[in-house]
């Protein structure tokens, strides 16, 4: 402390260079000593340019899209998915005609009670299809947004029957029930 009251001329010095350089490294003073204006450029301008920019980029892809070929609605792909199944497609085809099926009633009809019925069957005849851990929280999905307590117990216990113990859709289960 004695040597800071002594010395306090270095002290300020020391403070001085550092403010200055400080004050330098944000571009307020240019080489040479001249002040710059502030750039006019602020963060919310650039927000807004960056707003536009997008703004144009979804309008280019919305007007792509418009010129490709016109997209099918969701009735017209189910019912080209439920044609495919009456034609008696190999097990692994049907599997994921079911689970396709199940997925446009939940994710653009909103329709749980269907889906899980699509689901169900998936579980029910293609135990062994390697999207099967998927279709088994596809289902939960709509137990829960159907509010069907009961079903969705069965469906955990099931789970724990079907998975491996170490498994993560064992664990859940076990979890859920407890």
């Amino acid at each position: 402390m004695a040597w800071l009251k002594s010395n306090w001329y270095l002290a300020l010095a020391v403070v001085l260079v550092v403010g200055a350089a400080l004050y330098y490294a944000r571009g307020a003073i240019a080489p040479g000593g001249t002040v710059e204006p502030e750039p006019e450029s602020t963060a919310v301008d650039a927000q807004a340019a960056l707003r536009d920019e997008f703004e144009r980029a979804k309008a280019a892809a919305g007007a792509r899209e418009a010129q490709a070929s016109p997209e099918k609605s969701t009735d017209t792909v189910i019912a080209e998915h439920t044609a495919s199944l009456e034609q008696n497609p190999e097990p692994e085809e049907a599997a994921a005609l079911l689970s396709a099926l199940g997925n446009l009633y939940k994710q653009k009809k909103q329709d749980y009670a269907t889906a899980a019925r699509y689901y169900e069957q998936v579980i029910e005849q293609y135990p062994d299809w390697p999207g099967i851990k998927g279709v088994y929280h596809q289902l939960m999905t709509c137990y829960s947004n159907l509010d069907d307590q009961s079903s969705l117990r069965l469906l955990y216990r099931k789970m724990m029957e079907v998975f491996p113990e170490e498994s993560n859709e064992y664990l859940f289960a076990k979890d859920a029930l407890e």
